[in-house]
């Protein structure tokens, strides 16, 4: 399969293939408080209601 054991065995190994994406990831990772609690619900909130309309559009 050409992959190691521990790449299937890890957590570690995510792959985000928009580089942009990644990027603002990376920044998000390093923020704290607030701020960093702000974006992670906002996401949260998005990806719901994505989800919800793919529901619904199924």
């Amino acid at each position: 399969m050409g992959v190691s054991a521990d790449y299937l065995l890890s957590d570690d190994n995510t792959q985000i293939k928009d580089k942009e994406l990644f990027k603002k990831f990376e920044t998000i990772q390093d923020m704290g408080g607030d701020t960093k609690k702000m974006i992670v619900n906002f996401l949260d909130l998005a990806i719901r209601d994505y989800k919800a309309k793919q529901a619904y559009t199924s």
